[in-house]
């Protein structure tokens, strides 16, 4: 029996990955480091674990599938500083530099590169 799934086997913290058994069996149970977390033909996996699936046919006979590893990425260490003082005057700014390397960045203000400048206060 066959373990499917849609997307990488290695998620970010708080994500899923929805795990499915192959349809037409009478019963499902799943397995997460050999203890059984769900009975049902999917499931949506969010811990860093082993998972197996074993599926039941209408005669009560089992089969159980291969393992099936799923590992969480570790969260990425982002620090801010400051090109100067972040306490400022009317009229003047700051720019705010993050950590460089990351492929997309938010700021608050909307800001979308790795600084941004702000005038004001932001959180």
């Amino acid at each position: 029996m066959a373990i499917t799934f849609a997307g990488e086997p290695d998620i970010c913290p708080g994500e899923s990955i929805l795990l499915t058994a192959p349809a037409g069996l009478s019963a499902y149970s799943w397995l997460r480091n050999g203890m059984e977390v769900g009975t049902n033909q999917t499931y949506p996996a969010t811990m860093p674990c082993t998972y197996q699936a074993i599926g039941f046919d209408g005669n009560g006979c089992d089969g159980l599938s291969e393992e099936f590893v799923i590992g969480v990425f570790d969260v990425p260490a982002v620090s801010v500083s400051a090109s100067g003082e972040t306490t400022f005057c009317d009229g003047l700014n700051v720019e705010l530099i993050a950590t460089a390397g990351f492929a997309a960045y938010d700021w608050t203000n909307g800001a979308t590169s790795a600084s941004t400048t702000v005038s004001e206060r932001i959180t």
